[in-house]
């Protein structure tokens, strides 16, 4: 039972990282696809996007492969010293990343048999687009806090770095233990949709969701159209932001 527990919470520390990541792309002008998948049934889900567009740039699994295999061979290097240096939290930014694989001896996917079970190709693509997600935020001035007292690196799959905070490039914290609520109700309006298209894959355009809760105020999300948001007013009290 409690291993059950134990794999609930990752998975579910996993889903509002990467909740937290697509929130910010989307809000950066990205349109993101998803594909359709089973709902978890013992935790949150963790959303896998199929597609991205920003400024007319589009991103695909090759793109998202690419992304994060450069943040993987980027964050190993630096996670290590930071551990070297005994630090709990280390704070990744755009000027401490390099563009290039110049180290070819540790790829993340490489070390990975090219026969792997369904659960872990699964668990690739969520890395995979998760980590992209980072890489991109990143390279638009973003900086991204990530705990390593506990983290191990994966061996047998692409790993997952599960964020504990972003800063926006105008300073902004946002904190993922503090916006708990309006991350779920993300992933769960991309499930509401997913469940009621026939279609293979669903789109979030224009979703308004920079407006994080903060200690003085919050702000209420009203429908525009049937994918698209936007913040209408400030007010002091709790209300479902993605409800359509």
């Amino acid at each position: 039972m409690s291993c059950i527990i134990s794999r609930a919470l990752s998975r579910s520390k996993k889903a509002l990282s990467t909740a937290l990541l697509v929130s910010l792309i989307v809000n950066e002008g990205g349109r993101m696809t998803f594909s359709k998948s089973k709902q978890s049934n013992y935790a949150l889900k963790v959303l896998v996007g199929k597609k991205l567009v920003m400024k007319e740039t589009k991103y695909d699994s090759a793109s998202f492969s690419k992304f994060s295999q450069l943040l993987c061979l980027n964050l190993h290097a630096l996670v290590n010293d930071a551990k070297l240096r005994k630090e709990r939290v280390v704070t990744i930014t755009k000027s401490m990343l390099k563009n290039e694989i110049c180290d070819e001896s540790y790829l993340p996917c490489d070390r990975f048999p090219s026969k792997s079970s369904q659960i872990n190709e699964c668990r690739n693509r969520e890395a995979s687009f998760s980590n992209a997600l980072a890489w991109i935020l990143l390279s638009k001035g973003y900086s991204l806090q990530l705990g390593i007292n506990a983290l191990k690196e994966s061996l047998k799959v692409i790993h997952f770095y599960v964020w504990d905070s972003a800063i926006t490039p105008n300073g902004r914290k946002i904190v993922i233990k503090e916006e708990e609520f309006f991350l779920k109700q993300l992933i769960n309006h991309v499930q509401k949709k997913q469940g009621s298209t026939n279609y293979s894959s669903v789109s979030i355009d224009k979703l308004e969701v920079c407006a994080f809760s903060t200690r003085s105020s919050f702000c209420v999300f009203t429908p525009v159209e049937k994918s698209q948001f936007s913040v209408s007013y400030p007010f002091n009290c709790y209300s479902h932001p993605f409800v359509c």
